[in-house]
């Protein structure tokens, strides 16, 4: 943009800028001399207008603080600087920006909020946890904004000295009133505002606080809910199957960000296993990858038991992923997920025994937790354990091995803790993480589908929608149901960027990478090499049809072809960026049927026919 050829304010100019600040400075408020500045909001060499609408009358110390500000901002990823460029280019109050965890979002809203200031009260930024109030406000003076992380409703009214707040959610529905009169003409950050969903009197009190804010910016890496609360300030469009899906004023998902090298690639080794638990009195014993979703859930319970044999190997297959990490990484950590506080505190010891060192235990009953994950944030130890405390908005950018020990199968939570793994610590960082988890066909779903980008749907056209997206858990499902034991863990698959990848694939990956010296590569990373520079190069010997199928029964076969409509879906979902559901509900229409699950052999074959199709792939 070509500067303004006029670089000073005339002297009405300057005047008007002077009254319409009531001869105080826009900045700090304090009483302006005769040698006030005439400043440009939007910077002249930025091609800012020498126009009182792009002028504010500023104290000399303040214009001062302010260059200095604009010289230290952080430089800008093409990404954040086009969301920049639309949010200016856009006058409505609200603005919905969805970007992947670690993407930057908050680097973004603050650069946002540095050059609205001149023109808003004050800002208030709402956040999910304690915790983020310091750590946004530790962004903020970066960009030469101080922001108070310690205002309470106590205070009622913001320091002179402080150009706004930063709060929890929780705050804010509890004294609504005096965040209002914060809000009122500010300009409010609402950070992963999903959260103000979590029932509707919470959307309302959002609503009574911040309505009066001048401009509302919010911000999810995970834009959508596992339920069918509206989020506040989101708008809601109908789409061409009757749903109202949210809609992002700017979109930037986690797979632009892998190929923009912006945030890293992630892994999911996923294992099997099976699990014994007595129900009602009967012992039951069946597999993770089990096709009944209930009978999936209980060996599930029966896996994560700490007295099993599955979690053990689960956690010895990650301490080894992450020895291997730190052979490239020194300080590489992993996170382990537990279901609730007392397997997070039994995991610990069981993980202090494989691991050979003290693990960090970061649970909400500890009054030192948050302080356990700092500390862990800054130092060296391999493993920190948690339940929920650092599934979301926890910046510990060394994290590169999980284990996603938890029943919760929705999408929210799931890409709430793979987002944990995939922020970059610059700009050479070539890391792969990876995440262990449970071979259940929710979860497995979730991994295959993390590069594509999914909106909140409010789900009352579609009671099927609801049940597709709910993980189909109720309070009561185990009340009769008591884990007994878990055999080892098998590797099942491994998904990267949607492609599966079987045990024989990777075990010709590791061969491979040692033989020409490429360790640096995942497992994953190298068996999707290997498959795409030879992809006839088969790992098993293929039974020929006749004598495979005459082996095996009509359920094995059934069995075999369903994994085989799994897969295919996958890699469609994956090329068109339709999500596994919508794909399910064409080839149920195709075969005139409910579910894949009512599908005989041949209609089986029909649906991995037209999948064939669409992939472009020989009959």
């Amino acid at each position: 943009m070509t500067p303004d050829p006029r670089r000073r304010f005339s002297g009405q100019e300057r005047a008007a800028l002077f009254l319409s600040s009531d001869g105080r400075c826009a900045h700090c408020g304090t009483d302006l001399g005769p040698g006030f500045h005439a400043d440009h909001i939007a910077p002249h060499a930025r091609g800012g207008a020498t126009d009182v609408v792009n002028g504010q009358a500023l104290c000399s110390s303040c214009n001062l603080h302010k260059g200095a500000s604009v010289a230290a901002s952080p430089s800008l990823r093409e990404w954040q600087q086009a969301a920049l460029e639309r949010f200016d280019a856009t006058t409505s109050e609200n603005f919905l920006v969805t970007a992947t965890p670690g993407a930057g979002k908050t680097t973004f809203a603050l650069e946002a909020a540095r050059r609205i200031r001149p023109r808003v009260r004050a800002i208030l930024i709402v956040v999910p946890t304690s915790n983020l109030r310091t750590q946004w406000a530790r962004a903020a003076h970066t960009f030469g904004l101080d922001i108070d992380d310690r205002f309470s409703a106590d205070a009622a009214t913001l320091a002179r000295d402080f150009d706004g707040a930063a709060v929890t959610y929780q705050a804010v529905m509890s004294n609504p009133l005096i965040y209002r009169r914060l809000a009122d003409r500010a300009f409010v950050i609402l950070d992963e505002i999903h959260h103000a969903g979590e029932n509707r009197s919470w959307g309302d009190k959002l609503r009574q606080a911040c309505d009066p804010a001048t401009r509302r910016l919010l911000l999810s890496g995970t834009p959508f809910r596992s339920d069918n609360n509206p989020i506040p300030y989101v708008s809601y469009a109908r789409d061409h199957d009757g749903i109202h899906r949210s809609q992002a004023d700017y979109t930037y998902g986690y797979g632009d960000g892998v190929k923009d090298s912006v945030v890293r690639p992630i892994a999911f080794p996923a294992f099997d296993g099976h699990g014994t638990w007595s129900d009602a009195g009967t012992v039951v014993n069946g597999p993770l990858s089990n096709e009944d979703e209930t009978q999936a859930k209980r060996a599930l319970k029966a896996a994560l038991n700490p007295n099993g044999e599955w979690i053990g190997s689960v956690m010895r297959a990650a301490d080894g992923e992450l020895t291997r990490q730190r052979e490239h990484t020194p300080d590489a950590g992993g996170l382990i997920v537990a279901d609730n506080q007392e397997h997070a505190r039994q995991y610990a010891e069981l993980l202090e025994q494989i691991a050979g060192e003290k693990v960090a235990v970061a649970i909400s009953d500890e009054p030192d937790a948050s302080e356990v994950i700092r500390t862990y944030a800054q130092a060296r130890n391999r493993w920190i354990i948690a339940v929920q405390m650092v599934s979301e908005g926890v910046d510990i950018p060394r994290l590169a091995v999980g284990v996603y020990a938890s029943r919760t199968t929705t999408a929210l939570f799931f890409r709430q803790v793979a987002g944990r793994f995939v922020r970059t610590r610059s700009e050479d960082d070539e890391t792969c993480a990876a995440l262990y988890v449970p071979s259940i066909a929710a979860l497995l779903k979730n991994a295959a589908e993390m590069e594509i980008e999914l909106d909140h749907a409010l789900a009352e056209a579609s009671e099927q929608y609801e049940r597709d997206y709910s993980d189909g858990e109720s309070g009561s499902l185990f009340s009769m149901v008591d884990p007994i034991s878990s055999s080892a863990a098998t590797h099942d698959k491994t998904i990267l960027s949607g492609e599966d990848f079987t045990s024989a694939e990777i075990e010709r990956a590791r061969t491979v990478a040692a033989q020409v010296n490429l360790t640096k590569l995942s497992d994953a990373e190298m068996a999707r090499l290997l498959r795409h520079v030879s992809p006839n190069d088969t790992t098993e010997a293929a039974p020929s049809p006749s004598s495979a199928e005459a082996a095996q029964t009509r359920s094995e076969r059934k069995t075999g072809l369903r994994k085989a409509v799994q897969r295919k879906v996958s890699r469609l979902a994956r090329h068109t960026g339709r999500p596994h559901n919508h794909i399910h509900a064409e080839l149920n229409r195709a075969c005139s049927e409910q579910s894949i699950d009512k599908a005989t052999v041949d209609t089986l074959q029909r649906r991995i026919q037209f999948l064939d199709r669409h992939l472009g792939e020989p009959q």
